[in-house]
């Protein structure tokens, strides 16, 4: 397999590491747009979802992980927005269900504190989406995520561990493609690190509004 010297933030499994079976009904079944399937019982303990808002004001950024496959990389992902304020937004489906043992311990008893929005499908989160506000991580981006303004309310969005973002999305948003430079030794940085560093360098370019 060749080395991508553009190594970005794909959050590809590593060899042996593997991603669990994907769930076709992702986390729980029917719902609306912006909630996803809000069946009850679905949610794990301290675990709830609210409706999607990307209005300005209504977090400080949002993270969009789409059809995330491995339980511990969203439950990390979810103890950096429970840090930071950040709204998570999951687009099914998912690889695991939000019961998932692996996820709750991941986000230890930071739950409570997680916004978090559950989505049926790409193509129902796309058309929602503030696209002046939107950055696609990719190791395919000709930008570096460091060369970007993120305003108040970015939205930052990942691919699937396994296969990252689609092709064919960001070839037609490749004005949104960002990457983290890396070492050629790597495809990637595992996604969960990826958010961290872009969340971080987000915050930091608005002096980490209310954080201590």
């Amino acid at each position: 397999m060749g080395v991508n010297k553009r190594a970005g933030a794909d959050g590809e499994a590593r060899p042996g590491e593997g991603a669990p079976s994907r769930q076709t009904q992702g986390s729980a079944g029917q719902g609306s747009a912006g909630q996803g399937g809000a069946g009850q019982g679905g949610a794990g303990q301290g675990i709830r979802r609210e409706p999607a808002d990307f209005s300005v004001g209504a977090a400080p950024l949002h993270v969009v992980l789409v059809e995330p496959e491995i339980p511990p990389n969203t439950g990390s992902i979810a103890r950096l927005a429970a840090g930071t304020g950040a709204w998570l937004h999951l687009v099914e489906p998912l690889g695991y269900e939000l019961d998932d043992r692996h996820l709750k311990r991941a986000g230890l008893d930071y739950w409570p504190a997680v916004r978090l929005s559950v989505h049926p499908s790409w193509s129902s989160l796309e058309a929602a989406l503030p696209w002046d506000r939107v950055w696609l991580l990719s190791s395919h981006g000709e930008l570096v995520h460091t060369e970007v303004a993120y305003p108040d309310g970015a939205v930052l969005v990942f691919g699937r561990e396994s296969r990252g973002l689609p092709a064919e999305l960001l070839a037609r948003r490749a004005d949104r493609a960002v990457r983290i430079p890396t070492l050629g030794a790597i495809r990637s940085l595992n996604v969960a690190q990826a958010a961290a560093v872009v969340v971080y360098e987000a915050l930091r370019q608005r002096g980490y509004p209310g954080m201590g």
